[in-house]
């Protein structure tokens, strides 16, 4: 009894899930199709039971418009479910660019880590790290410290435990407002602003500002110009150059930093390519070997 082989050509339609199962209901009786309709309208609320709209023109006797067609009779069985893998059917057409622009997605650091950060090379003990973390914790997204230091002493004592004072605090306070960006820590305006001419060239014009904040904020604030002048006994002009330093300082040193998300980020190029090519992965060098 000989063997051989034979070659048997077969032409076979695939359908979509969406077909399978829309042929599947065409095939339901009449009885189980309304079942079904009902249970799907009981199930989404968002189907609505509206009878259908027929054209009286052109109807027949039996209520049907002529151009309708009988539905033709189908059969599951000449048909197959597509099984194909989906990574079968997607064609990746692009080429690699010499110089690929690929899109990158950076956080900016917010002002608490910032300032934590800071934190971290300051000369701290254990404890004092600590209540220096809560301050941090306890600024407005302005930077400013808008609590008492009393309110923070208790916070700490009952909230987290920590035993300290108001002299601790306050001295810690400090060497938060020493860190960046400058006027950072502040309880008030005016402390920010006079925190910023601190660190400013101590030229005339900033120490006329910084005398003018400290002594005559209330003035200065009201634009109570002619009061400063004949307290202070200076000219105009010197006034006017003393604004000039002071509208130069920022009210929100907290905003400076920003930490939401930015698509213009610098581009980060990598090291090397891993790619993947006639069954077997090559790595690529990027940047130049010396």
């Amino acid at each position: 009894m000989g063997q051989g082989l034979s070659l048997e050509q077969k032409l076979q339609q695939r359908l979509s899930p969406l077909q399978v199962q829309t042929i599947k209901i065409l095939q339901l009786p009449q009885q189980e199709l309304e079942a079904l309709v009902r249970k799907e309208l009981e199930e989404n609320p968002v189907l609505e039971d509206t009878p259908p709209v027929r054209s009286e023109e052109g109807a027949g006797a039996s209520g049907e418009s002529p151009s309708e067609e009988a539905p033709k009779d189908v059969s599951l069985e000449e048909y197959k479910e597509d099984s194909t893998p989906y990574y079968k059917l997607y064609v990746n057409n692009r080429g690699r660019d010499e110089d690929p622009k690929r899109e990158t997605l950076s956080v900016k650091e917010g002002i608490t880590e910032s300032l934590m950060e800071q934190l971290g090379y300051s000369e701290l003990d254990e404890h004092q790290y600590r209540v220096a973390a809560f301050i941090i914790g306890s600024l407005d997204e302005d930077g400013y410290l808008r609590r008492t230091v009393t309110n923070v002493v208790d916070d700490l004592v009952f909230r987290v435990g920590l035993e300290t004072n108001e002299e601790e605090v306050e001295a810690l306070l400090h060497v938060i407002q020493e860190f960046e960006p400058a006027g950072v820590g502040a309880r008030d305006l005016r402390e920010c602003l006079l925190l910023q001419l601190k660190r400013r060239p101590q030229t005339e014009d900033v120490k006329r500002a910084t005398l003018i904040l400290e002594k005559y904020f209330y003035e200065f604030s009201n634009r109570h110009y002619d009061k400063i002048l004949s307290r202070l006994g200076i000219t105009r002009e010197q006034l006017k150059d003393a604004h000039a330093a002071i509208l130069k300082l920022n009210p929100h040193p907290g905003g400076i930093i920003d930490d939401s998300y930015s698509y213009k980020a610098q581009q980060i190029i990598p090291d090397f390519y891993l790619t993947y090519k006639d069954g077997k992965f090559e790595l690529e060098s990027i940047r130049p070997t010396c």
